[in-house]
């Protein structure tokens, strides 16, 4: 709501790591094998049974909880989910009488849960206070200032100030709202309620607007003001259908959707082939188009207030030349003449075709066919960030409005996968969340790889002279491959989502393999060998190591094994069937 989306505030660019941050941390509460909330409680127990002798400190907590479930006392032991929660509830009321000792209770669990939440990767003291308010009160200080429409406090205590821009962090649940009508941005539903210059000459509205109410008060000569800016435009068929576009979207009118797109991009593909082309909707087969839901309809079961479709073929690509040369454009055309799509003239409609900016490239030594999206212009070192954001999309897609057979509006998102070797990074980053899309793409940053949804790449910033790397394989059993520099991994050895998540390490193709742990690996002086055996961790992996710390259980395994009478290539073996 302050930044705009996608984590693209070029006013502040501060703050878009701060939202990575917050994204990490995020990442890190769901992965969690033990209950905040019944680790809280728990400790409160143990304080309650010492309450007749001296109070109990944090580290007797943290030493006394280590003595019952095992663990490090030092660094505060993680807390199982079984621990008790009902009835440790029931015996913290009992055993609790004293109003004073209740406080003292709480302020120890508060204490002895921040400290083991700050064991964990990318959680530092003002997270882990942030974290245990909203497990134990449902809220903490920034939520209220955000509820509030106020200005939230940082990790100094102070309130945030307006950018130089004057944009503030005040008024960040409006400007949600806003942003929510069809065709305004966040950006400039930000502008709105701050009382910025909007318009492509700096025009002003005459009062800040900050409710949905007084949007649509404004004037004649104001509406078009705003009409014009890059930010706005068609928002006044989305102001005018706010409510039902907010609407959710019923299951079965996803279905249909899905359906009547399936039907219709078959049939012109069959008019263009000349040929019959419509197996059964359930066979992936390899002559037809296939539609299927990706993003929330994907992950949850349920479209929400919109539908997100993917169009894919294993032999065509979704363009051949400009203009109607396309999957896209003809059938955004065939839907309107069928009632179906609302015209982007008296409507909405956000359409971005990439024809030209997926050429093919000449001079390939070994003859494939590699497009002008499918590689890196510059290296990529992180530096300036932004490599975690999904805005780089090269595939042509539609975000328009579905009219059903009752008049009822909805928002859909159609997507051509650019071409068929590209599907699997297409649909990881269309499916989502994208907190999962973030956290994948620093992660492969962290291997030296660039992770978009058209592929894998070379990023550029490991290797030797040459800037060639080695990029293991583990969904092929051990298999490798050699990537240029700014070049993508093999599409041919990466053909399924399992396969993206699967990639281990990369490495300088002259030297020793170094796992994602790499610089960890090495703060504790282990051997080559021992590197080795880290080599074969995955993305996820890299979620447990953070600030020089290995989880002790990965260090305990590696320092377990009887390493110095072991083959590396027997390692190798061993971890690629799971041993």
């Amino acid at each position: 709501a302050v930044q705009g989306d996608d984590y693209a505030d070029t006013d502040r660019p501060s703050t878009n790591h701060e939202a990575l941050s917050y994204a990490r941390a995020a990442a890190v509460v769901l992965s969690l094998d033990w209950s905040i909330e019944d680790a809280l409680a728990e400790c409160e127990r143990r304080h309650a049974l010492h309450r007749g002798s001296t109070a109990i400190t944090v580290a007797q907590a943290a030493t006394d909880f280590a003595a019952t479930y095992g663990g490090d006392p030092a660094t505060t032991a993680i807390i199982p989910v079984n621990a008790p929660t009902a009835a440790t509830n029931a015996t913290t009321a009992a055993v609790t009488t004293s109003t004073g000792a209740t406080t003292t209770a709480v302020t120890t669990a508060t204490a002895t849960v921040e400290r083991c939440l700050r064991g964990e990767p990318f959680i530092g003291a003002f997270r882990a206070s942030q974290i245990v308010q909203l497990a134990r009160t449902g809220t903490c200080e920034a939520l209220r200032a955000f509820e509030a429409d106020e200005a939230p406090l940082d990790s100094t205590g102070a309130r945030r100030r307006p950018t130089s821009a004057g944009r503030t962090a005040a008024g960040a649940a409006a400007k949600l709202r806003l942003s929510r009508i069809l065709g305004l941005s966040s950006l400039r539903a930000g502008a709105l309620y701050d009382h910025l210059p909007l318009g492509p000459h700096g025009q002003r509205l005459s009062k800040p607007v900050r409710t949905i109410d007084e949007l649509r008060m404004l004037s004649h000569d104001e509406l078009r003001v705003l009409s014009s800016s890059s930010g706005a435009r068609g928002f006044k068929f989305g102001l005018e259908h706010h409510e039902q576009l907010q609407a959710e979207l019923p299951m079965a009118t996803a279905r249909e959707v899905l359906c009547v797109v399936r039907q219709t991009v078959r049939f012109q593909a069959s008019e263009r082939a000349r040929l019959q082309r419509d197996c059964a909707d359930d066979v992936q087969c390899e002559c037809c188009w296939h539609a299927e839901f990706v993003g929330g309809a994907r992950r949850r079961g349920t479209p929400g207030h919109d539908c997100d479709i993917l169009l894919w073929h294993r032999r065509e690509a979704a363009s051949w030349g400009e203009g109607e040369a396309c999957v896209l454009y003809p059938l955004l055309r065939a839907l309107e003449r069928a009632g179906r799509l609302v015209p982007a003239t008296n409507g909405w409609q956000m359409v971005s075709l990439h024809h030209a900016k997926r050429l093919p490239l000449r001079g390939r030594r070994d003859g494939s066919v590699l497009r002008q999206h499918q590689r890196l212009t510059r290296p990529v070192d992180g530096a300036g960030g932004g490599f975690e954001n999904l805005s780089f999309d090269r595939h042509d897609r539609a975000f328009c409005v579905w009219r059903g057979h009752a008049g009822a509006l909805h928002r859909i998102d159609l997507i051509v996968c650019a071409t068929p070797e590209e599907l699997p990074f297409a649909r990881i980053a269309w499916t989502g969340s994208r907190l999962l899309n973030r956290l994948m793409r620093t992660q492969a940053h962290a291997l030296g790889l660039t992770l978009n949804a058209h592929g894998l790449f070379n990023n550029g910033t490991r290797g030797g002279v040459d800037g060639r790397i080695l990029v293991h394989l583990d969904a092929r059993a051990g298999s490798t491959a050699s990537v240029a520099k700014l070049q993508p991994v093999p599409y041919d050895l990466i053909s399924s989502e399992e396969a993206v998540i699967r990639v281990r390490i990369c490495s300088d193709t002259g030297a020793s393999m170094h796992a994602s742990f790499g610089a960890r690996a090495r703060r504790f002086c282990m051997p080559v060998l021992l590197r080795k055996v880290l080599a074969h961790f995955s993305f996820v992996d890299m979620l447990c190591t953070s600030k020089g710390k290995v989880r002790k259980w990965s260090l305990f395994w590696c320092l377990a094994l009887p390493i110095n009478c072991l083959h590396a290539s027997w390692l190798r073996q061993a971890a690629n069937h799971g041993t």
